[in-house]
């Protein structure tokens, strides 16, 4: 599993875990996208 995780320039990054919201506003988590490797 690949992730990226942004941090603005106070310091402040985006959180591993979002509190859940009825709605789903607000979806500032961490990125996750897996990746395959395949070697060759």
């Amino acid at each position: 599993m690949l992730s990226a995780r942004a941090t603005d320039a106070s310091g402040r990054t985006q959180p591993v875990e979002q509190p859940w919201n009825r709605g789903g506003f607000a979806n500032n988590l961490v990125q996750r996208v897996e990746v395959v490797v395949v070697e060759g």
